[in-house]
């Protein structure tokens, strides 16, 4: 499978929404997907999206941060660029989105004739990545080595997060058990008390059956609703600061330079380590703080309602089904202390010892090409 060598540049207008949760967006979003094909070629992708500056009017570090990662983009400095030119693609296609004028999302795409180049892509990263290939198989393997992406500094200010968001755990969870423990006392009352704690998820008409608070209910109710308030906000980026406790979670602890997705042509024979995802993909489980937190769903309160409230927030289309939440067995246990929430955590951030794919290539179709390269589906 032959390509010529060949760069385009694409610069296409985006019209973007503004996101649901500001607490939660980053300065800069990441993402890398591999995709292997037939012929012992693969192509390689790289996404990253700049947050619009005006939503971190606070904090003038973000601000800066967005606009050299902007200027890095539009001059070919950035690091991606580097490392997905280190592979020598055969083909190669950029797409820049623009909002007013400035660049907002880089799309690049590089097709290598030789899969084996994939392991240049994670050269100088804290991953190892061999490709092998047997007659009737391929094997893509990465592992992931000790270290970390973060220096001292990055390192130190996780740590104070960590110690904060430590003690808004217990904090959280012990005004949950006292919630749970009067509604168990009371279970008239939690269609009310649940109406009050997610009436913006809720649809019109479910709203119209919710029952006002009664004084006793606001008195488990309000410092429940407050110590949700103060587990998300802490994921605020202070004015201060560049990077929020997500993004340093993840310079601490996840060896891979942005959320990794692998797809392969044929029928999987072994994989380890790698998450399922949609479309038959395989994807790295993503580490840092609020995903952990996540994976920990019901370790402590069970249902979650912390959890449940940041979904609905990121999908505010999706109405909240109140009496399914209700029908949910409800359970509540505080650990120990911070210790105790900061060790799961910390377990929850490491990597797998290593991320293998192992798929037939026996009987795979080479793909038909009738033009532009870039319009076989396996690559869109």
């Amino acid at each position: 499978m032959m390509f010529a060598i060949r760069r385009t540049r694409v610069l296409a207008a985006a019209i973007l929404t503004a996101g649901s949760l500001s607490c939660f967006e980053q300065p800069i979003t990441e993402s890398m997907e591999i995709r292997f094909l037939a012929a012992n070629a693969a192509m390689v992708r790289v996404i990253v999206r700049l947050a619009d500056p005006d939503r971190f009017k606070d904090s003038k570090p973000a601000r800066d941060r967005i606009e050299t990662a902007r200027r890095a983009i539009v001059e070919g400095r950035d690091p991606w660029s580097a490392r997905l030119a280190s592979m020598a693609p055969a083909e190669e296609r950029i797409t820049w989105d623009r909002k007013a004028g400035q660049v907002v999302r880089f799309d690049s795409k590089v097709l290598l004739a030789d899969a084996d180049d994939v392991r240049k892509f994670f050269r100088e990263t804290l991953v190892h990545a061999t490709v092998t290939r047997t007659e009737d198989a391929a094997e893509l393997m990465l592992t992931p080595w000790t270290g970390s992406r973060a220096d001292g500094q990055e390192r130190a200010a996780l740590e104070g997060k960590l110690e904060r968001w430590g003690d808004a755990v217990v904090g959280y969870v012990d005004d949950g058990r006292r919630l749970y423990d009067y509604l168990d006392a009371n279970p008239d009352r939690a269609r009310p008390c649940f109406c009050s704690l997610f009436k913006d998820f809720l649809p019109d008409e479910t709203k119209g059956g919710c029952t006002a608070l009664s004084p006793r209910d606001e008195a488990v109710v309000k410092p429940f609703n407050d110590a949700i308030a103060n587990l998300l906000t802490l994921f605020d980026l202070p004015a201060d600061e560049a990077y929020s406790v997500e993004e340093l979670s993840r310079l601490v602890y996840d060896p891979f330079p942005a959320p990794l997705t692998v797809r392969v042509p044929g029928p999987i024979l072994e994989a380890e380590g790698f998450e399922a995802g949609t479309q038959g993909a395989l994807r790295v489980r993503p580490i840092g703080l609020w995903s952990a937190f996540t994976r920990l769903d019901d370790r402590w309160i069970a249902p979650d309602p912390a959890v449940v409230y940041y979904r609905h927030l990121g999908h505010p289309g999706e109405q909240f089904d109140l009496d399914g939440f209700l029908a949910l067995r409800r359970s509540a246990t505080p650990p120990a202390g911070p210790a105790e929430v900061l060790a799961a955590l910390r377990n929850e951030m490491r990597p797998a010892p290593v991320y293998r794919v192992r798929w037939s290539t026996a009987d795979l179709k080479e793909p038909e090409v009738e033009g532009d390269i870039w319009d076989i589906e396996e690559l869109q």
